[in-house]
């Protein structure tokens, strides 16, 4: 179960202030030192802060990928029908190192992503779409498995792109396989 931080975050921050600054108090710093006690710290959790909540987009012929506080969405399309899909996803992932399936259906996939120098590992769910009977839509979110997490530094965002390459390379041979069948 993740949990919802919330406001939690600044909360902790601002009564981490005031202790560093009535230890400083306490202990006679001089002020100047007393506020560079406060000051520093919490300078570095604003910037912190701020990179955080920039939203970050990438577009590309095939994909639409969003990352926003350590979330990534993204979108995609494939030409292979919403049935096939199962099968392509538990390729792809096949395919891919640090990326392990737990759980594929129709409606979609749960795919987790090991730890990085970047992050400590991501939860992948996937949801499909059918779009006219031989193409389908990808949905994706990639939430970071460490819930406080809020800087993944491009990590989700690059791992649903990595993953909707390969979705889209596997359903490569299945869809001329489809397709040869067809005829």
């Amino acid at each position: 179960m993740r949990t919802n931080w919330g406001k939690l975050p600044y909360l902790l921050l601002t009564v981490a202030s005031v202790i560093l600054l009535l230890s400083g108090i306490l202990i006679g710093l001089e002020p100047w030192a007393t506020a560079i006690v406060v000051a520093v710290p919490l300078a570095v959790a604003i910037v912190f802060a701020l990179l955080a909540t920039r939203t970050h987009d990438i577009e590309e012929a095939d994909a639409q990928i969003t990352s926003r506080n350590a979330v990534s969405e993204g979108v995609t399309e494939v030409e292979v029908p919403v049935s096939d899909l199962p099968v392509v996803v538990e390729r792809a992932v096949g395919e891919m190192n640090g990326f392990r399936l737990l759980h594929v259906s129709g409606q979609g996939a749960r795919i987790k992503a090991t730890w990085t120098l970047k992050t400590w590992g991501e939860d992948i769910a996937l949801m499909f779409d059918d779009v006219d009977g031989r193409s389908s839509r990808i949905s994706a979110l990639c939430t970071p498995t460490y819930s406080p997490t809020i800087i993944d530094h491009g990590q989700g965002a690059s791992d649903l792109k990595r993953l909707f390459q390969e979705i889209r390379k596997q359903s490569g041979p299945l869809s001329e396989l489809t397709s040869e069948a067809d005829h």
